[in-house]
């Protein structure tokens, strides 16, 4: 029996994207101790591990990539000195961490731990980009007052970055380094058609593809309602869905074509504010079913290029019209568009005339379809969960020799 402890990264999409791996580890008679928030607790030990409750509290996140960057470093601080004490006395065989925890990364270092990485979406390495370039990327051409807190964030993230690298000899100040996070073994959970720059990567990566839980979701929408028309599904997920001005421009955008829309806002969005919806439009909360049938049933799909949903939308085969929020978002829309499978859309495509251009050029041009079939053929064939688990086995397996 191997004895992993993982430190997750408290999000709901990378806690809950990552709990079938541990799921299957308890179930081949392995033992997975997970650090996590306190929310996430019940889902945690319903896949059998034992849960720990991280000791600090992560600020709410900030705007842009330095925002996250100084969320994730000033959380690390606050508990890194009790990681570490409670490692030195666990002793585990392996230490595992989601790519954006990087404090597992410097208390396995600090003790001389074996570890492995696992990351949601494309790998990054160091060699891909720097500093200059994120500011460039998401700055440049932002509002005043987005640009002003990215400067602040920065500076506030060098002050702890310096201090934690003094404390514990990390590295976490060279900024490409840190995102890059990369440990012993490092799984990839997208399909090879979807990592940017695959050639940068050596042997230490695997590329498994999303790891996909057997556990039957709720389904209590009412699919009759759907009818014959080709159905358009749209998300913005749980995190950047707080755009009413986009569901707004989307509702007038698809008023009376020929489609049928389940169009689905979050909690954030006051559905009242966006007015009376057109009758082929669905406009709720959440869609209580499974994402994975609603994907099927759907002929486009208008989302954020949020990983897990462009990861399900491709491995679905349906063509994505993608309106990127943050972070990774903006190149994973950009690799699905240069696989012909989809649009990436801007600020400036938000407006109900632009959008229903694109809508119907998406769902007229049959090289969308035929794109997105073929990108879904490349995703199926990775190997999911299963692989994971053997590739985790196989490195401990390799440390015991």
């Amino acid at each position: 029996m191997a004895r992993l402890i993982v430190f997750t990264y408290p999000d709901p999409s990378h806690v809950l994207s990552s709990l079938p791996i541990f799921a299957e580890l308890v179930r081949r008679g392995e033992e997975v101790v997970l650090y996590s928030a306190a929310s996430y607790r019940e889902v945690i030990e319903a896949t059998g591990a034992t849960f720990r409750s991280y000791g600090g509290t992560m600020a709410a996140s900030s705007t842009g990539p330095f925002g996250g960057m100084r969320r994730r470093i000033d959380f690390a601080e606050q508990i890194l000195p009790e990681l570490i004490d409670t490692l030195r006395k666990d002793r585990p065989d392996c230490v595992m961490l989601d790519a954006a925890a990087n404090w597992g990364r410097i208390a396995a270092d600090v003790l001389a731990l074996p570890s492995i990485s696992y990351r949601l979406t494309f790998a990054l390495h160091r060699d891909m980009f720097d500093a200059a370039q994120l500011v460039q990327r998401f700055y440049t051409k932002a509002p005043q007052e987005f640009v002003l807190q990215g400067m602040l964030d920065v500076v506030a993230y060098y002050e702890a970055a310096i201090r934690v690298d003094r404390q514990y000899g990390s590295s976490v100040a060279d900024v490409a380094k840190s995102l890059e996070c990369r440990a012993d073994l490092n799984l990839v959970l997208i399909a090879r058609a979807l990592q940017i720059e695959f050639e940068r990567f050596d042997e230490s990566y695997r590329f498994v593809g999303p790891c996909l839980s057997d556990r039957e979701e709720p389904d209590t929408f009412c699919w009759e309602q759907l009818g014959p028309d080709p159905l358009i599904y749209i998300s913005l997920g749980t995190v950047f869905n707080d755009r009413p001005q986009f569901f707004s421009a989307c509702l007038d955008a698809l008023r009376d074509l020929p489609v049928r829309v389940v169009m689905s806002v979050g909690k954030r969005v006051d559905r009242a504010s966006l007015g009376p919806a057109p009758a082929n439009v669905l406009v709720t909360s959440f869609v209580q079913a499974p994402i994975a049938k609603m994907l099927e049933r759907a002929a486009l799909v208008i989302h954020h290029a949020g990983g897990n949903t462009l990861q399900e939308c491709a491995r679905a085969g349906v063509p994505q019209l993608m309106f990127p929020q943050a972070g990774d978002q903006f190149m994973l829309a950009d690799l699905v568009q240069a696989h012909g499978a989809g649009i990436r859309l801007s600020s400036e495509d938000i407006e109900s005339g632009r959008l229903r251009e694109l809508v119907q050029k998406m769902m007229n041009d049959p090289g969308y379809c035929l794109a997105a079939r073929a990108l879904r053929e490349s995703v199926r064939t990775s190997g999911g969960t299963a692989q994971a688990c053997d590739e985790i086995l196989a490195f401990i397996g390799r440390l015991r020799e």
